[in-house]
């Protein structure tokens, strides 16, 4: 068994290969199963517990553990985020798949009843996996405000488009900003692009930022010379945010 492999979409198989040997799983949102799936026919991890909030896609993870002989070591479960894990059930989290609010919403809900992470998911969960397809710098904050200690990240590009991973263990959320400040990395700068992405010099995020910049810069060209509120906002947006990519991209010739 631990010689097959499933087709995964480098982005999967790029998320499957940061789940440390041995963990039980808590996949959150889990629509076919495919990194449980992928882990266990490895023999990399042995159990797994896979979860989805729609009946459709959990039918669709049952049907495809069942076709893998896989059934014995996949609890599979109907629920609303972490509704349905039991804490301390599982040591790796992982939540891909989906925008940065859905997946804040998902936190939220699971956290303790004064805000702040409690037990209903987090007791002895030692590393976090999350893969936001959107509101990439908010999510960041989220995180920071929220105990989850980043630890690495992740960028990549497939099929053209741009997909990040945030590796997370529970601890100070502020630390590897104040890192990467310290060695001259300015916050903001960090909270948009990523403090270790851009102290690495991380080569796919420096391609994001060139398309981000043609593109912003282009948008800037086209507006209308308009006194108009709205235009002037985006005006001012648009030539903060080139200025902050201008100045990440020189941190890459440095």
């Amino acid at each position: 068994m631990g010689e097959e492999r499933l087709k995964l979409s480098e982005r999967l198989r790029a998320l499957a290969e940061l789940v440390p040997a041995g963990s039980v799983l808590a996949d959150i949102g889990t629509d076919h199963a495919w990194v449980p799936a992928e882990l266990l026919l490895k023999g990399r991890i042995s159990r797994a517990v896979a979860m989805d909030i729609g009946e459709g896609p959990l039918a669709r993870a049952e049907a495809h553990i069942a076709e893998l002989g896989l059934t014995e070591q996949v609890s599979l479960r109907l629920s609303d985020g972490f509704a349905a894990l039991k804490p301390g059930e599982a040591d790796c989290v992982l939540i891909a798949g989906m925008g940065g609010e859905l997946m804040q919403g998902i936190l939220t809900r699971g956290l303790g009843a004064d805000g702040r992470p409690g037990p209903a998911f987090r007791v002895g969960v030692k590393r976090y996996l999350f893969s936001p397809h959107t509101e990439w710098e908010a999510f960041r904050s989220y995180l920071s405000a929220q105990g989850f200690r980043l630890t690495d990240e992740r960028m990549l590009k497939e099929d053209g488009k741009y997909y990040l991973i945030l590796v997370c263990e529970n601890g100070d959320g502020e630390a590897a900003y104040l890192e990467a400040e310290a060695r001259g990395i300015p916050v903001t700068a960090a909270r948009h692009f990523g403090p270790l992405l851009l102290e690495r010099r991380d080569t796919v995020l420096r391609d994001y930022m060139n398309e981000r910049l043609r593109k912003e810069q282009e948008i800037a060209e086209r507006l209308p010379e308009s006194q108009r509120t709205a235009v002037s906002a985006k005006r001012e947006e648009l030539r903060e945010s080139i200025r902050l990519l201008k100045e990440c991209l020189a941190h890459f010739e440095e």
